[in-house]
């Protein structure tokens, strides 16, 4: 339980222990850029108790709803000082555009057509591999809106069984908000790309990969 809360104090300990390293390793330029990203995550740790709320109140049920929603740090890459070999790390970043991607996102969350969202999302990602090195924020929320899209119609059969209500509103709304951050998180990736084309591999390597159905609970 509280899967949420501890999801995100794994992630502040783990861009703690490496800002240094990424310090030493970029003359400095990343420390601003690595407490900010800190900051964002301490923000949002203070509200993060509600969803372990929600999730302790189903997973008490035996609904492990918040518990597939979180992957687990420990999946992030160890720490090395360069990208892998393979990795065009000099490539320029090339310049992406998301409202209409924020656009569509929003009205199939809202219409609950989450299967159309989970392959709105894949086509979306599949766009970003043709630059791996970079986007890294953005693609992660992406990962982790298609995954809770995914997750959704999952949790209908075991809280009808139970009569409990579906815990979808509540997913929705965990949608919207990484949505919101979209915008803010593409202006971060292209103010590090530069950083990361001097093969430091930072953000790249610091979040753990979220797939659509590896490790679920169901």
């Amino acid at each position: 339980m509280k899967d949420c809360s501890r999801h995100l104090k794994e992630a502040i300990e783990l861009n703690t222990e490496r800002l240094l390293l990424y310090a030493k390793l970029s003359g400095g330029e990343t420390i601003p850029y690595s407490k900010k990203l800190i900051w964002y995550e301490q923000l949002a740790l203070k509200g993060a108790w509600i969803f372990d709320q929600l999730g302790k109140r189903y997973q008490q049920k035996g609904i492990d709803y918040m518990k597939n929603e979180f992957v687990e740090m420990a999946t992030a890459s160890p720490f090395y000082e360069q990208y892998p070999a393979g990795i065009d790390f000099a490539k320029p970043l090339e310049l992406l555009h998301f409202t209409s991607f924020m656009k569509q996102a929003k009205q199939l969350n809202k219409q609950q057509q989450f299967e159309q969202l989970v392959e709105l999302c894949n086509m979306r990602l599949h766009q970003l591999e043709k630059q791996t090195h970079v986007y890294c924020m953005v693609r992660h929320l992406i990962e982790s809106i298609r995954r809770m899209a995914f997750l959704i119609p999952t949790y209908e059969a075991p809280c009808e069984a139970q009569q409990l209500k579906s815990p979808m509103v509540y997913s929705q709304f965990l949608i919207r908000l990484q949505l919101m951050m979209l915008p803010k998180s593409a202006v971060f990736d292209i103010a590090i790309a530069p950083i990361q084309q001097q093969n430091i591999p930072f953000l790249y390597q610091d979040l753990p990969p979220i797939s659509l159905g590896d490790g679920l609970l169901l």
